[in-house]
């Protein structure tokens, strides 16, 4: 809704639903929970207005301390989805179907996005502010502006073979980026 000129969100997130995911998170079953970490961002990135105990104070201090296999078992999720999708990537290439290759680099672009925030150790935004947030993360791989941007681009310059190649050469560097 809009408050005079400033636009306002309320996001309103279940206390017990925040628990189970942050209780999850030492077994790493917090995937199955939840599929990213924009749930996190929420909380970490929200502005409190008014708080009726200490709950968001105990949350935000479990996000700050989040054990090292947290990142490495999402980049780990991320990687198998990257790989997925730069098959499909090939194949819809392959078959020239147009809507498979566009779902495909879709679902290749948001499992890209979703590592470079967690190799950077950051939770991830919703979608709309990825692009901003990308551009802002330290550790990104040589070329990748340019990749991406490619990738993005929507002109018949760039068959369908030639964005599953950069594709694959960004995976290629999101891969070696990692430790």
């Amino acid at each position: 809704f809009m408050l005079g000129d400033l636009p306002v969100r309320i996001s309103y997130k279940d206390t017990v639903r925040v628990d189970a995911v942050l209780n999850a998170i030492e077994g790493n079953s917090w995937m199955s929970m939840e599929r990213g970490t924009y749930l996190f961002h929420r909380i970490a990135t929200g502005t409190v207005v008014w708080t009726r105990g200490d709950w968001i104070k105990a949350v935000l201090s479990k996000l700050d301390s989040l054990p090292e296999d947290f990142w490495s078992t999402w980049i780990d999720s991320c990687n198998h989805r990257i790989d997925h999708f730069l098959g499909d990537i090939g194949a819809s290439s392959i078959k020239e179907d147009e809507l498979y290759f566009r779902l495909s680099l879709s679902g290749f672009l948001k499992a890209v996005a979703e590592c470079l925030f967690a190799v950077n150790q950051v939770f991830e935004p919703g979608p709309r502010d990825y692009s901003a947030a990308i551009g802002l993360l330290e550790n990104l791989p040589d070329g990748f502006k340019a990749n991406w941007g490619s990738l993005l681009r929507e002109d018949g310059e760039l068959p369908m073979d030639r964005k599953r190649e950069i594709a694959s050469l960004l995976a290629r560097s999101v891969f070696a980026l990692q430790p």
